[in-house]
């Protein structure tokens, strides 16, 4: 895996990647040519290691703050997994230093809960710098034991 920040991603970057395409899919990165390589990468990684499709909800696009005007987030879900199964599966990559965990998001009219990745930069000394829950849109708290058994009680 290539370590270095490629904010725009070429038709041969796009080649090396195995579970997504630039266009003409169901995936809606915004501008697939200015979203982080790092961060498609990674993704493709998980949809390798999960097994189970991963559906791109929102990637790159203009908002106030945050990391999607810069290509370097995506929001999404992987197909049939709960959003705590697909938070375990983002931990496990070193290069997502941001993961949010949402409950309440829907895929084509359907609930399915799904989580944020990004590839914000890492402060120093610090082995991930940012880690969320939310159930209700801008209700954000942190990940700990009384999210995660409110969460698992959710069923989708």
């Amino acid at each position: 895996m290539n370590d270095e920040y490629t904010p725009m991603l070429t038709l041969d970057a796009w080649r090396h990647i195995n579970n997504f395409q630039p266009e003409g899919s169901v995936d809606n990165f915004g501008d697939p040519w200015g979203m982080d390589y790092r961060l498609i990468e990674t993704v493709d990684a998980m949809r390798d290691y999960a097994g189970v499709p991963f559906f791109v909800h929102c990637g790159m696009e203009p908002r106030a703050a945050g990391y999607h005007p810069e290509g370097m987030a995506l929001d999404g879900h992987f197909q049939g997994l709960h959003p705590l199964e697909m938070f375990e599966i983002a931990q496990r990559f070193d290069r997502l230093n941001g993961i949010g965990v949402y409950m309440y998001w829907n895929w084509q009219g359907k609930i399915c809960g799904g989580i944020h990745v990004d590839t914000r930069p890492k402060r120093l000394g610090r082995d991930f710098d940012a880690r969320w829950g939310c159930f209700e849109k801008g209700q954000y708290v942190k990940i700990d034991i009384g999210f995660i058994r409110k969460a698992a009680a959710i069923t989708f």
